[in-house]
């Protein structure tokens, strides 16, 4: 039973004074990449694209003004966050306030100019959905994205955070799994190893949670092969220890991983 009794008794929780926020938001309704297995992308390319709109600097801001966030997601729910200008300005206010902050992109926009004010900005941690380690694979499945181009944006990332003696951003690659790219596994340890990144995120695709034509959908579960989907993430998970790359693998995936 709750020990609550008014409502001054959770107005801390309401506004977050007592614990942990932790906020995900996108804030452009625009990406610039078309993934297979992306439900937005998908919808789009059946109904088309919402009016435009994004969050600007103030929008942000006042949507916090009242909240003590611990920690904010730019996330990439069909929204590449870097394509939002005031992304840079707004994180530097969040992180002046205390908030930790945290970018899901896909990397592609990530100019030397646009990565040094990545690492300036104190931008706590950058996931990088990269959903293939070799060129076929990714841009398969990354529909519009330069594979070439996201590596070497990486690359530059990582160097300019080296010549700024700075130990953020941390960079983890997040690769989704499916039938098409599973294979890629083991080749992603091996290319966050040649990269420097801090790490790897496996997930484990999702299907659409909305109607979609059937035939839109490219792309398969790795679970219509589990023979074949074992060998290659206990290779990927094998590699990772020996090379001293940090792996996430979802607690779902893991029973498939052998010994």
């Amino acid at each position: 039973m709750s020990n609550f009794q008014t409502l001054d008794d959770v107005e801390h929780l309401i506004y977050g004074e007592n614990l942990p926020v932790n906020v995900g938001m996108d804030i452009v309704n625009r990406c610039n990449v078309s993934c297979r297995m992306c439900g937005g992308a998908l919808y789009v390319e059946e109904k088309g694209f919402d009016k435009y709109s994004r969050l600007g600097f103030d929008d942000i801001m006042k949507f916090f003004s009242d909240v003590q966030v611990s920690e904010i997601t730019f996330v990439g729910s069909y929204s590449e966050p870097f394509m939002n200008r005031d992304i840079i300005p707004t994180s530097r206010k969040l992180i002046a306030h205390g908030a930790k902050v945290t970018v899901i992109t896909n990397a592609t926009l990530i100019t030397r100019d646009l990565a040094e004010d990545i690492v300036r900005s104190g931008i706590h941690h950058i996931y990088v959905s990269i959903h293939g380690a070799t060129k076929e694979t990714a841009e398969f499945v990354m529909r519009g994205a330069k594979f070439d181009t996201v590596t070497q944006n990486l690359r530059n990332l990582i160097e300019i955070r080296c010549e700024l003696g700075s130990r953020t951003p941390h960079v983890t690659m997040n690769m989704v799994l499916m039938r098409e790219n599973i294979a890629d596994a083991p080749k992603m340890i091996e290319l966050a190893r040649e990269l420097g990144v801090d790490g790897v995120a496996f997930a484990n695709m999702r299907l659409p949670d909305f109607q979609y034509e059937p035939e839109s959908f490219t792309v398969s579960l790795i679970t219509e092969d589990l023979d074949v989907s074992a060998k290659h993430l206990t290779e990927a998970s094998n590699l990772a220890k020996e090379y001293g790359v940090a792996l996430n693998i979802p607690q779902p995936l893991r029973p498939l991983l052998a010994g």
